[in-house]
């Protein structure tokens, strides 16, 4: 697929129902975001489901493109199903916004990106998820599900607050932060 093409499939809505499953998706209808390090990919729904850290030769961290059931990924979605979702990027950047429109309930704009260094000794390697109510108010279900080594082994979940830590049986660490308001609850896979 040609970047004109590429582009051009990011202006047409895709509409999610409860039928709507991750593997219905084509692998081209994700957005690609990076740090020149390694990239994520972003389904429209607002699922990650593709990251290797910290570089793109590293094991994954989120990885249900390849394994849904034992992949992991983290995903922030509209509870309420239809949904329609347009995917666009800022020009002249690979920051993507996700935009959710919620029949009876408003609109959403989720705002991704990874935080660019050319110096790879303060490279951080993080992913920024802004959300935005544009319109209305809309419930979000929040997951961070991640699964290090390609899905081989489940971290240890720790929550710290604001946040959650995942640590993985490899001295692998990533943590979620949520503000705003939000409650964390902890779902056993």
């Amino acid at each position: 697929m040609d970047l004109y093409s590429a582009a051009k499939r990011l202006t047409q809505p895709y509409v999610f129902t409860h039928a709507t499953q991750p593997h219905d998706l084509p692998i081209a209808a994700r957005g690609i975001i990076g740090d020149g390090y390694t990239c994520a990919l972003v389904r429209p729904d607002g699922a990650i489901d593709w990251l290797c850290l910290p570089r793109f030769d590293s094991p994954s961290a989120f990885g249900q493109l390849l394994d849904a059931e034992h992949g992991g990924m983290t995903t922030i979605t509209p509870v309420q199903r239809p949904f329609e979702s347009l995917q666009r990027y800022d020009p002249g950047t690979n920051v993507l916004e996700t935009l959710f429109r919620v029949p009876n309930q408003g609109v959403i704009r989720i705002t991704d990106f990874m935080p660019w260094t050319d110096d790879p000794r303060s490279s951080i390697h993080e992913v920024h998820r802004r959300i935005q109510c544009v319109e209305g108010e809309v419930d979000l279900e929040v997951i961070f599900d991640p699964r290090f080594n390609y899905g081989a082994n489940m971290p240890e979940m720790v929550n710290q607050g604001v946040g959650v830590l995942a640590r993985g049986e490899g001295g692998e660490h990533l943590v979620a932060v949520l503000s705003g308001e939000g409650a964390w609850q902890a779902h056993p896979s």
